[in-house]
C-alpha cells in the first residue's frame, strides 16, 4: 500500500503520518477528480463483478466534484482583493521586488504562491512552508542581486512531511527542533524512482537519497551546518486539531459525500 511504501524499507516516519497518509491521498484525489479520482477506485465493487466489468463501470461513472468547488470558493473569497503590506525600511528594495515577483525560484509571485498554500492546507488540513537560501558566496551585494541569491519559499504538502518533533521551551513556547521532508528526484531512464530526504535540525541539514527498491534504500549524500540555529519552517493550518502537526481538512466530510454521490450515480445508470 501507499503507507507501506514510505516506511517498509526503513525510512522513518511519524506515527501520525502512518495514521493519516491514506486519508491525505484520498482527500487529494477527491480534490483533483478526473483520472486521479478514478485511479483510487472509490466505487463499491459488486460481489460477482469481474475486473473488466468493474473497470468499465468505473470509466462510465461521472464525478460531481464538490471538493474542488468548495476549496476554490473559499480561496476566491480570501484573495478577492490583493493583500496590503507595510514593508517599512524594506520598501522599494530590489531584493524584495525580486522576491515578490518570484518567491519560490519557479516563477510564482508571492500572491500566487500563497493562494496555492491556502488550497493545499484546505485540502490536507495543513501544509508546511520552508524558507531557504542558496549557499553560493559572492563578493558584493550587487553581484548577489544580479544572481538572485536571496531567500525563497518551498511548499511541502502533508504527504511530503515525513517526521517532525517540537520541544517546549521554559517560556511555554513550542519550538520545532526536527523535521524530515521527502523530495522526489525522478530521472528519465531509471527503473526505480529515487527520492531525496532532507532532514532539518537546529544544528545541521542532512541530505540522503531513498530508493525503495534498492537493497540498501537509504544513502547519505551530505551534511552541512544550519547557520541560523533554528528551523525556518511554518505549519499552515486550515483548522487545528488536538494533535500538534496535524490539521483538519475543509473537505473531510464533503469528500465522503462526494464518494457516496459517485456510487449513487453508478447505481442510477
Amino acid at each position: 500500500s501507499d503507507n507501506e511504501f514510505y516506511h517498509a524499507q526503513g525510512l522513518p516516519v511519524h506515527t501520525e503520518y502512518r495514521n493519516y497518509i491514506g486519508r491525505w491521498q484520498y482527500l487529494m484525489r477527491s480534490y483533483l477528480g478526473g483520472a486521479q479520482f478514478k485511479l483510487g477506485r472509490y466505487l463499491t465493487r459488486y460481489v460477482y463483478e469481474n475486473e473488466g466489468e468493474f473497470a468499465n463501470r468505473l470509466a462510465r461513472t461521472p464525478l460531481d466534484n464538490h471538493c474542488k468547488s468548495i476549496v476554490h470558493i473559499y480561496n476566491s473569497f480570501l484573495y478577492r482583493n490583493d493583500p496590503k503590506r507595510d514593508l517599512g525600511s524594506l520598501e522599494n528594495k530590489q531584493e524584495m521586488e525580486q522576491f515578490f515577483q518570484d518567491c519560490d525560484m519557479e516563477g510564482r509571485t508571492l500572491e500566487s504562491f500563497m493562494r496555492d498554500v491556502n488550497i493545499m492546507s484546505s485540502v490536507y488540513g495543513h501544509c508546511v512552508v520552508l524558507v531557504d537560501r542558496p549557499e553560493t558566496q559572492v563578493g558584493t551585494k550587487a553581484e548577489e542581486l544580479d544572481l538572485q541569491i536571496r531567500p525563497y519559499l518551498t511548499l511541502y504538502t502533508a504527504e511530503n512531511v515525513l517526521d517532525w518533533r517540537w520541544t517546549r521551551l521554559p517560556s511555554g513556547h513550542y519550538e520545532l527542533e526536527y523535521v524530515k521532508f521527502l523530495e522526489q528526484d525522478q530521472k528519465t531512464f531509471e527503473t526505480a524512482d529515487t527520492y531525496h530526504v532532507r532532514t532539518w535540525t537546529k544544528e545541521q541539514i542532512i541530505l540522503e537519497s531513498y530508493s525503495p527498491e534498492s537493497k540498501d534504500p537509504i544513502q547519505f549524500i551530505e551534511s552541512k551546518p544550519n547557520p541560523i540555529g533554528k528551523i525556518p519552517a511554518v505549519w499552515v493550518y486550515a483548522n487545528r486539531s488536538p494533535i500538534r502537526g496535524i490539521g483538519v481538512s475543509d473537505i473531510n466530510d464533503v469528500a465522503d459525500q462526494q464518494q457516496a454521490i459517485f456510487n449513487e450515480l453508478s447505481e442510477i445508470e
